[in-house]
């Protein structure tokens, strides 16, 4: 017994297709903005503090740490951009031109 008929075998390849090409333009958007969020959220959590803590001598210790690493990340995240966009920039055209996005 055949899983697929035989006369529908080239619309249930072209939909699992379209499913793949959808699947994949969700991992290449979602790696984009996990990039992108992951660079920037330090940097974030230290103005917030210092809005909301800046009195405590927690946040003042914790602030000298985020000072250094949120300066890193957002400079990776310059970096890490460009590459990630050049690196998936053909297929990220081609699918979201696909998709209408």
């Amino acid at each position: 017994m055949h899983a697929f008929p035989s006369t529908n075998t080239g619309a249930v390849l072209t939909t699992t297709y379209y499913a793949y090409e959808s699947l994949l333009f969700a991992i290449i958007s979602a790696a984009v903005v996990l990039a992108f969020f992951l660079c920037w959220a330090p940097f974030h959590a230290q103005r917030l503090g210092y809005v909301y803590f800046k009195k405590s001598q927690l946040f003042r210790t914790i602030n000298e740490y985020l000072y250094y690493v949120s300066g890193f990340l957002y400079y990776l995240s310059a970096t890490v951009n460009p590459i990630l966009y050049n690196l998936m920039s053909l297929k990220y055209r081609y699918l979201s031109l696909k998709f209408k996005v």
